[in-house]
Formats: C-alpha cells, structure tokens, sequence
C-alpha cells in the first residue's frame, strides 16, 4: 500500500540537495527525428543491461541544466507543480497542461520525512498516484525509457502503484517508438526490462494481485516466464500466492498466465 505522500520508495536514492533544480535537456526529446531516440536512450543504459542510471550525467548538467534561484518565476511554477501532485490536488493537472514541458527532467525533491533525492517529475506523479498527471506529462516529452537509481522504468513504478491509464500510456508510447524505430523487437525488449530486484513490470502486477493490469501487461506480450534474481517467475510467483489463498483474482491470474498466447 502506498504512503500518504508517496515517493517514499525513493529512500534508496538519497542526495544532499540544498536547492531546487530543474534539468531540460529531454523536454522535447519526443518531437524530434525518431533517430534521436537511440542516442537518447543509449545514454541511459547500454546493450541488454539496464543498470541503474546517474541522473546529473544522464541530463548532461553542463551543458543544459539550470540551477534556478528563488526569484525564479519558473522555478516557483515547478515548485508548484510539484506540491499539488504531492498533495494530490485537482490543480496538478491544470498545472502541468499550463507549463509541465517547463519542468521536465530531474528534480530535487524533499520528502515528507525531509530527505531529499533527485527524480524525474513524472515519477513524482507516478508514486503519488497521480497518473492523469503523468499522462499530460508524457505528451510533454517526459521520458518513458529512464530508470532511477534501483533500476525502475515509469512502467515499473506506475505498476507499483496501480496506476493503469499510465501503464497503458506507456504501452502506447512503446508501440509508437517501435514503428518509428522499425524495431519489432523494440517493445518486447521495453516489456521485460527488470529492476535491481530483477523484477518486471509483469511480477510486480502478480505481486499486487491486480487482475486488470496483470492483464493489460499480458495482452500486451509480457513475459511471464523471466525469472528475479532470486529464481521465480511471474507465473510461479502466482502459483505461489494461489497456493496461500483462495481468492478470485489469484485464481484468475494463474488462470490467465498458463493460457497459451496464440
């Protein structure tokens, strides 16, 4: 179950932030020749590996960062934006249509329990169940590919939170880059990716029990069978919890995971 405030999972990425930092340099990445997207998502991990990724070296800070001081009007819109999604106003969304492609990139964001880290914004949406808003977002340019400091992609974290219009958003987008990048294989790769834990996306539905997501993802071509680092699979960890309970959903996942896809 998520916190009340959300984004605490982020405990392993700790910084010393002492300002609010906002990097642009992937706010329009989308809209350019589709060929900018291999360089771009080279950068954040190389071959079949996707390792953790260190953000100020991701957004090139020097070259397109900008470290804003207080008078800034834009660092006070980002600022924000950010506490409407932290308090899951209605605003963030009428706030990140208004200038969200503004505060695309990495953040310093202070947690509730005053830690600090540095995040993309629409993993801020995402962990504080604010998928709507990292819809708008993504139409913005936020960057679907990147994964944070343990190794979880936007598809992994809105998973963690149930946030099924952003998982489907997310799929689209995959399938968009695929035909653009003339990829078949593209989307499978994306799919399957596994954070430091060695979990998919696929896993993490099964371990929420969620039936529609589970779904969604399985429908989709996840893989059931990609074992964690520990040696289970999304469909044994299913056999797994159907064997601890006797709940429809359970029931129905083990049901639809040893279905065979046509």
């Amino acid at each position: 179950v998520a916190s009340n405030f959300g984004c605490d999972l982020y405990s392993d990425c700790v910084s010393s932030p002492h300002h609010f930092i906002i990097l642009n340099s992937l706010s329009m990445w989308r809209f350019i020749f589709s060929g900018v997207i291999i360089l771009l998502v080279g950068l954040s991990w190389s071959g079949s590996s996707f390792s953790e990724v260190d953000y100020e070296n991701y957004f090139d800070v020097t070259s397109s960062s900008k470290q804003l001081d207080h008078s800034s009007s834009l660092e006070t819109d980002c600022e924000r934006l950010v506490e409407a999604i932290r308090s899951r106003s209605s605003n963030a969304a009428i706030l990140a249509e208004e200038f969200g492609s503004q505060c695309l990139g990495v953040i310093d964001y202070a947690t509730p329990n005053k830690r600090g880290m540095k995040i993309p914004i629409h993993f801020i949406a995402l962990c504080n169940e604010q998928g709507n808003v990292a819809n708008i977002l993504f139409n913005k340019g936020a960057n679907i590919y990147i994964s944070d400091c343990i190794g979880r992609t936007p598809l992994h974290v809105a998973t963690s939170y149930n946030q099924i219009i952003a998982i489907q958003k997310i799929l689209n987008m995959m399938d968009y880059d695929g035909i653009n990048l003339r990829d078949l294989t593209w989307k499978q790769q994306q799919l399957d990716r596994v954070n430091n834990n060695g979990h998919t996306a696929l896993y993490i539905a099964v371990q929420k029990q969620n039936i529609q997501m589970v779904e969604l993802l399985w429908n989709e071509g996840a893989n059931p069978e990609i074992c964690v680092r520990y040696g289970n699979s999304a469909r044994q960890l299913a056999d797994q919890i159907k064997g601890r309970t006797s709940s429809s959903a359970a029931t129905a996942i083990v049901r639809l995971l040893r279905k065979s896809k046509q």
